[in-house]
């Protein structure tokens, strides 16, 4: 059987990993059994730097309990017959195996306890209606924002006593000093710049800017995705810088997307100037700009819905492939989407409310698609 010691520093580790603060007495005995087991300590450092657990093989395939079970059986089994018959000069040996084998048993004893004592994010909840393992709740309203480099103000909707988000949550902005406004993935952001304009921050995405801006030019940094209603001042140009892109406006609507190397900018009401190094181009509403292989390629937009729907609460699969749709629906509920199949280069149409379960998307995607998508956890898988 397995050593009552190797099960108390399983539980120990699990305990300290899992974010638990450990006693005295119970931070003496973790030092004590890391000591006797060097292996340990070694895994339960890479589990705290890191978040990941490493291990022979894929631990995530196998069924850890019956895995446990058999693995105890085995090196019990082993150790009777070998203690009997292994040659005096193979006893280095022999103790290596123990204790890479000792090693293992910890490791898949931390995985038993952690799988026990560590809860599923507040956003899995259980599906009892579409057949799925479990359901994914929809994005909210949350970012971060750090002014010249300090500590992440945390912006939402719940009332607080801090005067910077308080002015935000209020969409107004005067504070001085570099902004950066991160929006992580499972949210969204609205704010309202010191000059009177909007903007809507996609998932997955971060913008850099100055409070206040300056009296001759007003400059964002993007990255990820924003839609922008900019207030009119002649006097000082509204320029957004993505991804090697360059967009000017003085009083308009636009929408940016620049998550990957071929960002694309959709105007939906004026006009503006898109540039990148000595190429420009001007658009006018119902048009859009695409940087490809170095290049500004210009289209009209079928749907201006493809511009507005996402800050509108609504996903549009309006003249989109699947692997498109995919990817918003990956940053709006924060799962992993993997592909078990080829994807046929097709467009769709269609859309529905962004606030609906992954569930209940997933439902809706199967009737427009063909394809079957599997919820696993945080994982969203595509297959035939």
């Amino acid at each position: 059987m397995i050593d009552t010691d190797k099960i108390l520093l399983a539980e120990l580790a699990a305990l300290l990993a899992g974010g638990k603060e450990l006693s005295t007495d119970q931070t003496v005995q973790l030092e004590h059994l890391m000591d006797k087991y060097p292996e340990a300590r070694d895994i339960l450092l890479h589990i705290m730097q890191t978040g990941e657990v490493i291990a022979p093989y894929d631990v995530r395939q196998i069924n850890i309990d019956q895995a446990f079970a058999k693995f105890s059986r085995k090196a019990e089994e082993e150790k009777l017959t070998t203690i009997a018959y292994i040659p005096k000069n193979k006893n280095n040996q022999y103790r290596k195996l123990i204790g890479v084998a000792a090693a293992l048993i910890l490791l898949l004893g931390i995985l038993l306890l952690w799988k026990i004592q560590i809860k599923s994010p507040d956003f899995i909840i259980e599906d009892k209606v579409y057949g799925q393992k479990n359901d994914v709740l929809p994005g909210k309203l949350f970012a971060k924002l750090s002014i010249n480099g300090g500590e992440d103000i945390l912006l939402n909707n719940e009332p607080n006593n801090n005067k910077i988000e308080k002015h935000y949550l209020d969409k107004r902005l005067i504070t001085k000093g570099i902004h950066v406004l991160t929006v992580p993935s499972r949210a969204t952001y609205e704010l309202s710049l010191s000059d009177g304009s909007h903007v809507w921050i996609s998932p997955g995405s971060r913008l850099e800017y100055e409070g206040g801006f300056s009296e001759k030019v007003r400059r964002i940094k993007l990255v990820g995705e924003a839609y922008f209603k900019v207030a009119k001042d002649a006097n000082r140009p509204f320029i957004v810088e993505a991804n090697g892109m360059i967009i000017q406006a003085l009083g308009t609507e636009f929408n940016v997307r620049a998550y990957h190397d071929k960002p694309i900018v959709q105007l939906a009401e004026g006009r503006i100037k898109v540039s990148k190094r000595a190429e420009v181009v001007f658009i006018n509403a119902g048009n859009q700009v695409q940087l490809d292989n170095l290049a500004l390629k210009t289209h009209a937009l079928r749907y201006i819905e493809e511009a507005t729907s996402w800050k509108e609460g609504k996903f549009s699969f309006d003249n989109k492939d699947l692997q498109q749709i995919m990817e918003e629906i990956g940053r709006w509920y924060g799962v992993d989407v993997q592909y078990q199949i080829e994807l046929a280069q097709k467009r769709y149409q269609g859309g529905i409310d962004r606030n609906v379960t992954l569930a209940q998307l997933c439902s809706l995607l199967n009737e427009l698609t063909g394809y079957k998508f599997i919820i696993e956890n945080e994982k969203l898988i595509v297959t035939s």
